[in-house]
């Protein structure tokens, strides 16, 4: 049993085992593993942390250097690494090709929150964390189909205006790949600005010009909307289908065999390789 190895020799079983950047494959490769016992869950669990972390603080450096900060929620388990949340301020490079941030789009995350917030906050740091790590409470709601108006953004406020650039932005980087194309390998995105919400006829303008739609047979679009009618706080996009990320699946049954025991029994595919 893996458990009766030394430490060293599991850590190099760990490492073995996970990509440079652990989410950037299904997690099914490992998490089988990661869930087996406690041990083995204290041991891969920092590893996985860790090169999550890695990986997140050079996008956070990348997007620094275009002016544009972003910060992280506290990442100590799985969990939080798995069902990422990250604040960032509105900007006109918000979502598009030149982006650094795009590159947490194609991680296989369970639920991916971004939340947004134009306006400084007092405290800085400690209240863009305490912003990322409270709940916020919604109800998802289908959007209203309406067509293109080209008269907005009009008179409408600069806070909708925002708001109108980065939805739309959003939704095109989603809406437009098809079922061959990278698309996000995400479960479900959540783009929420709660603590600027949208309110009344602009706040359904807004919502109506950014097109949120349906991607047909990979994403379901809902807007979300805060404690009063008309009030909106975000939009999710929920995957209706899984990810064809799964390459394990398209490997030849004799082989994935041979994966799944060497995986019950990784010691016995090391000793062997050892004796060779």
């Amino acid at each position: 049993m893996i458990l009766d190895l030394p430490p060293e020799m599991r850590l190099r079983i760990y490492e073995y085992l996970l990509a440079a950047i652990p989410l950037s494959t299904p997690p099914s490769q490992f998490t089988g593993l990661l869930f087996s016992c406690r041990q083995i869950r204290h041991e891969l669990e920092y590893l996985v942390v860790t090169r999550m972390r890695a990986h997140f603080l050079d996008i956070q450096q990348r997007c620094a250097a275009m002016d544009n900060d972003i910060i992280f929620a506290p990442m100590t388990t799985f969990n939080d690494v798995y069902n990422l949340k990250v604040f960032r301020v509105p900007c006109p490079r918000l979502f598009n090709r030149n982006d650094p941030f795009m590159a947490l789009f194609y991680l296989y995350l369970g639920t991916f929150t971004i939340k947004l917030r134009r306006a400084a906050f007092e405290n800085g740091l400690d209240d863009a964390v305490a912003y990322l790590q409270a709940p916020t409470v919604y109800v998802r709601k289908r959007p209203p189909s309406a067509k293109y108006d080209p008269t907005f953004p009009g008179s409408v406020s600069v806070e909708t205006r925002w708001h109108f650039r980065y939805n739309y932005n959003l939704n095109r980087w989603i809406g437009r790949r098809g079922p061959n194309e990278n698309t996000p390998a995400a479960r479900r995105i959540i783009c929420e600005w709660s603590t600027e919400p949208t309110v009344g006829r602009e706040g359904r303008l807004c919502i109506i010009t950014a097109r949120i739609m349906d991607v047909e047979g990979l994403w379901k679009a809902e807007v979300l909307e805060g404690e009063m009618e008309g009030m909106l706080v975000g939009v999710e996009y929920s995957r209706t289908v899984k990810n064809g990320g799964d390459r394990i699946s398209r490997l030849p049954p004799a082989l994935i065999i041979g994966l799944r025991d060497e995986a019950r029994d990784p010691s016995s595919h090391i000793s062997g390789n050892i004796d060779e």
